[in-house]
């Protein structure tokens, strides 16, 4: 089995889309276990920003040591990445009426898989399990560094 139809695309010829077997597995196994889905999760999306977002001028004027990531932007309390040593911005710049963060870590690549934004790095983790450590390569003071983070569960809101 490769995975489960999900939809098909009105009006066009033998397209749809699947579920790829390998997380109808584990999310069924999650179900039958523990009744809900299991995340596995690094940190909240709300103390992330993309560094595409900020546009390149004021990339290139922070000088963080690399042009693309994601920020830990502010204060994420208890989570793995903070467990595992990750830092937030403690300082902010005032630019065209917003406050951008100036010096957290920047996350890189999560195992193998660069990552540029919030939504890759959810991707990326989409086949670790909570309790699993995967190594996060992030930029801090402009030099790469690589961390093992033993994942957490995503909190259920």
């Amino acid at each position: 089995m490769i995975g489960i139809n999900t939809a098909i695309v009105s009006g066009a010829s033998g397209v749809g889309f699947a579920v790829p077997v390998d997380t109808v597995r584990r999310v069924t196994h999650d179900l039958v276990t523990y009744g809900r889905v299991r995340r596995a999760y690094l940190i909240g999306g709300a103390s992330l920003v993309s560094l595409s977002s900020l546009g390149r001028d004021l990339i290139s004027r922070l000088d963080l040591g690399t042009g693309s990531g994601v920020m830990i932007a502010g204060n994420p309390g208890d989570t793995p990445a903070t467990r595992a040593g990750l830092k937030a911005a403690t300082r902010a710049l005032q630019h065209r009426g917003f406050l951008i963060p100036v010096d957290g870590d920047v996350i890189v690549r999560i195992a193998d898989r660069p990552v540029r934004t919030s939504v890759e790095i959810a991707a990326a983790l989409e086949p670790y399990r909570p309790g699993d450590d995967v190594e996060v390569t992030v930029y801090r003071d402009r030099d790469p560094l690589t961390v093992t983070v033993t994942l957490g569960e995503e909190p259920v809101p």
